[in-house]
């Protein structure tokens, strides 16, 4: 949403997170913002991405499956076994949270240098958990990981790409905007954007007079290039919810970001007609049209503008689509069902 700038990187910041919580969800609360070695937010760190397990357990997440697809939830059950396995082993070790970061260049393709850091409870033997991760790697036969070097910091197990350097000075302003970001309650899961200069710089070139961008998007990408930072929360549970906040550079902006998403709202309302006009066939296009315009309702307090999706009410729409989804892989069955944690 923010900028096509970011798609990969947002992809594996969403797998990582999800994949990492397969390894190291665990039980323990957490402050209202991460707690992070002194250096682990630099200068140049655009993303933040925290997993807090005490609402990201197995049960939590089968109530989300069942709150979002019903009946066919049962297809991600295959996948829940393992996960609960290895939820109980990190559990048992004394992990308690994940947080990764993004930090480096974007330009020219090159890659953002992502760490992550895992918070184990005083005490834990941090020998015992490093073997038990890579033992878990090798299990899985992947090729990702291997490259993977682990160090630590005092309570903190910090994984990232061998020859990559970590941070050896942190950025106590960028620190502070990260935490007015995260400054809501705990969801579970968050994902926080702060752009830095470039990036912001990226953004507003890329929503240039582009043919094939709508004019609600151009107008969109040049506030949020302008914006302080973005944030997406998202609760699991009986009453699943994804969050999105934005911190708008001042209260002109804010009221410009609500009138987009509002006109976005009228449009989405407008392609479901359209998809009904084409009778059973767009059947499932408009179902999930009309959930989303539904959803797109914001609220504004001061320079911050916030939308909430019901993802039970969007559910529906994702269960009809759902068969399009494994015709398109083959068939029902294709590849084998889907599993939790981006297919751990």
């Amino acid at each position: 949403m923010f900028t096509r700038t970011m798609p990969r990187l947002r992809a594996r910041a969403a797998v990582a997170a999800l994949a990492l919580a397969a390894l190291v969800c665990t039980r323990g609360a957490r402050a209202d913002v991460p707690q992070l070695p002194a250096n682990a937010i630099g200068d140049d760190t655009f993303v933040l991405v925290h997993v807090d397990a005490s609402k990201v357990d197995p049960d939590t997440i089968d109530k989300t499956l069942k709150a979002v697809l019903g009946p066919q939830a049962a297809m991600a059950q295959a996948g829940m076994a393992d996960f609960r396995e290895k939820y109980k082993h990190v559990v048992d070790a004394g992990a308690q949270s994940i947080t990764i970061t993004a930090s480096g260049p974007v330009a020219d393709g090159k890659e953002p240098n992502g760490i992550a850091y895992l918070k184990l409870k005083p005490g834990t033997d941090h020998a015992a958990v490093e073997k038990m991760i890579r033992e878990e790697q090798a299990k899985s036969g992947k090729e990702e990981g291997k490259d993977m070097e682990i160090a630590n910091d005092g309570d903190f197990m910090i994984m990232h790409k061998k020859g990559t350097a970590l941070p050896t000075a942190g950025s106590a302003d960028r620190a502070k905007q990260f935490a007015e970001a995260l400054s809501g309650p705990s969801t579970g899961m968050e994902i926080a954007f702060v752009p830095t200069s470039e990036i912001r710089a990226k953004m507003k070139d890329e929503m240039k007079d582009k043919a094939d961008t709508p004019e609600w998007a151009k107008g969109l990408g040049e506030q949020l290039s302008t914006s302080k930072s973005m944030t997406l929360a998202i609760q699991l549970g009986d009453a699943p919810t994804i969050g999105v906040s934005v911190l708008a550079a001042d209260a002109d902006s804010a009221t410009k970001i609500a009138g987009i998403a509002d006109n976005a709202q009228k449009q989405l309302a407008a392609m479901a007609d359209q998809m009904k006009q084409m009778g059973p066939q767009g059947a499932p296009m408009a179902a999930m049209f009309t959930a989303l315009a539904d959803s797109l309702k914001t609220t504004t307090s001061g320079t911050k503008v916030s939308l909430n999706i019901d993802a039970a009410k969007v559910g529906p729409a994702v269960k009809q689509i759902i068969p399009m989804i494994l015709m398109g892989r083959g068939g029902p069955g294709a590849g084998g069902p889907p599993r939790p944690g981006g297919g751990l």
